[in-house]
């Protein structure tokens, strides 16, 4: 006999989305816009992690699409990214913002093949790793909160602010 099959279990409300705030989306960009330099700070790993975070702020790309995205899914020319196999194994094209477009074209051209956000071997990052960049990087560079998610409702909610519709903000 289980005991537990006769308890009504209490419903726990989903929270709302939090969108970063204005403040603190001039705060990632103040310490975003340049590398800071000192002991044990690689502009390589700065660069990359610019990109990653650009990705999902920009794009609304999710950790794991970042971690997935290689450089023959980026079409610059025509501003579209090509996102593979996505949450519930979709496939979805989403259009390039022009602060991302910088970001990737920054890239060298003869840099531009693999993974868009590879790890130091050149490999694809995992998801674990790549999630670090929220829990330890940001913080280690003065700001706190920030998570994939966030980034990703912000780019949600940016959209809408804009006068996107809620069908093409829906399928990025």
């Amino acid at each position: 006999d289980d005991p537990t099959l006769a308890v009504i279990w209490p419903r726990i409300p989903k929270s709302m989305p939090r969108p970063l705030s204005e403040a603190e989306l001039r705060q990632l960009a103040d310490v975003l816009d340049e590398p800071p330099a000192g002991r044990g700070r690689s502009l390589w790993q700065w660069e990359r992690n610019v990109r990653a975070l650009a990705l999902m702020l920009y794009a609304g790309l999710r950790l794991g699409e970042v971690c997935r995205l290689t450089w023959s899914h980026v079409d610059l020319g025509r501003s579209l990214l090509f996102v593979e196999q996505s949450k519930g194994r979709k496939d979805r094209v989403v259009p390039i913002h022009a602060q991302l477009a910088e970001i990737l074209a920054d890239v060298p051209v003869g840099k531009r093949h693999g993974p868009v956000c590879p790890s130091r071997t050149g490999r694809h990052q995992g998801t674990k790793t790549m999630a670090h960049l929220c829990m330890r990087w940001l913080p280690g560079i003065g700001l706190h909160g920030i998570t994939a998610h966030r980034l990703r409702y912000t780019c949600a909610t940016e959209l809408r602010r804009a006068g996107a519709d809620l069908k093409d903000i829906q399928a990025i």
